[in-house]
């Protein structure tokens, strides 16, 4: 398995944007681009799904838990880059106002989601041998 706790850990952030790049990949996802580094406006990668749909991902390899003005930087990251799809992919969560603002938006039907280590590795493991 390309993806676990251990790996996750002890990866550093480039890796771990390339790691949920490959995860896409795998999944289907087409165009995956790795966009994240200066000046990236907000969006680390950004795919197309197997629906067609843009997705915006932005990862956060952070010790502690992304607040709310960076999902909302994400939110404006995918205005931008017109991302019908959002999602934050926290090392260690979002915070409370994090998690109230990605309820809010998705009772607007505004798609943001949140991945932690947990659901990559779900995702990982519901991947085709």
């Amino acid at each position: 398995m390309f993806i676990s706790r251990e790996i996750i850990n002890a990866c550093g952030w480039q890796a771990f944007e390339r790691l949920i790049s490959r995860l896409l990949i795998h999944q289907g996802f087409t165009g995956v681009r790795v966009v994240g580094g200066s000046g990236d406006k907000g969006a680390d990668i950004i795919a197309l799904g197997r629906n067609g749909k843009r997705w915006l991902i932005q990862s956060k390899y952070w010790a502690k838990a992304v607040p709310e003005s960076e999902i909302q930087k994400t939110l404006e990251a995918s205005r931008l880059y017109k991302a019908s799809i959002s999602v934050v992919v926290a090392l260690n969560g979002v915070d409370e106002r994090a998690r109230l603002l990605q309820r809010s938006m998705l009772m607007q039907g505004k798609s943001l989601t949140v991945w932690e280590p947990s659901d990559l590795i779900a995702q990982a493991e519901s991947l085709p041998k």
